[in-house]
């Protein structure tokens, strides 16, 4: 079964090294980085996991995931640079795990294997 991952983010680099890595796994990337693009590719595939920057400017992700109509199979998979997160708060909101910046590669493979394999 083909594997697809959506990748919600602003910083270029970010979205590029998890590509690569995950193309590697034979994985089928999308991106996003504004609440256009994010409807569409929502509208358009399912998606086995989203990766989903906590600060994307100019969209709430608190809002999204609170008004989520995608349904609660999703793995979302918050990108994040704050350490002092309340992480309980949000798996309510359907967050399944956090993907902490700086992350390695050992990291991303951890999520992986635990929501996709």
């Amino acid at each position: 079964m083909e594997k697809r991952i959506l990748i919600i983010e602003d910083n270029l680099d970010i979205v590029s090294l998890l590509s690569c890595v995950l193309e590697d796994y034979d994985i089928l990337v999308d991106s996003a980085y504004d609440e256009v693009k994010i409807k569409e590719c929502l509208s358009t595939y399912n998606y086995n996991i989203i990766f989903l920057d906590l600060n994307l400017p100019g969209f709430n992700t608190l809002d999204f995931l609170k008004n989520n109509s995608h349904g609660s199979n999703l793995n979302f998979i918050i990108l994040t640079g704050e350490v002092n997160l309340c992480e309980p708060d949000f798996m309510s909101l359907g967050i399944k795990d956090f993907l902490y910046k700086p992350f390695s590669l050992s990291d991303v493979d951890q999520i992986l294997k635990k929501y996709l394999y």
